[in-house]
């Protein structure tokens, strides 16, 4: 037992006589927020979706993706109804950027859900989206209808839709009820 302590104690000393071998500069804590604050001022931020306040129509699962010509696309849900899809309408909003995020276009509809109780269209969100590399055709795949997650059934499940743009997010096909494909 002693010789396994004496061990252990030796391979910690040359543990930390190796880090510090490895590292000699000492980084003071000045450096580090020096370095900190650097790297704040070389960044800047932008919300590009934002609830004003506990009274405005939310904004959720956002999604973003980089066309192969190099345009941003951001995108979230609008909830009109405030909660997930099947409590009432949700619409896909989308901004765009083609100057790598310094300034965006002015919100656009992507898809608008309708509103209506029982309708397949009633409210589209949860965005997944991506670019294809060579044609540059973008795919959104969502959830739509009237149907909460939980409340889903075999007989009565809540819906998955698929969009296509071909030019750079500009206009986007009618939305594709794909739920028995999957």
């Amino acid at each position: 037992m002693k010789s396994k302590l004496l061990l252990s104690a030796a391979l910690l000393g040359i543990t930390a006589f190796s880090v510090q071998a490895f590292n000699p500069e000492k980084i003071s804590h000045e450096k580090i927020m020096n370095q900190n604050l650097k790297q704040q001022t070389d960044t800047h931020s932008i919300c590009l979706f934002h609830t004003p306040d506990a009274k405005g129509i939310p904004y959720r699962i956002p999604a973003i993706l980089s066309t192969p010509q190099g345009r941003l696309i951001a995108m979230s849900d609008y909830r009109y109804c405030g909660a997930d899809i099947g409590f009432g309408q949700i619409d896909i909003v989308g901004k765009y950027s083609d100057d790598n995020g310094k300034t965006w276009s002015e919100q656009f509809d992507i898809v608008k859900g309708n509103g209506i109780k029982n309708d397949p269209a009633c409210g589209y969100g949860d965005a997944a989206t991506l670019a294809d590399s060579k044609s540059g055709d973008i795919l959104l795949m969502c959830c739509t209808g009237n149907v909460t997650y939980w409340n889903s059934t075999r007989e009565n499940p809540l819906r998955a839709a698929r969009l296509y743009s071909k030019d750079e997010g500009k206009t986007w096909s009618a939305p594709e009820d794909i739920t028995e494909d999957i």
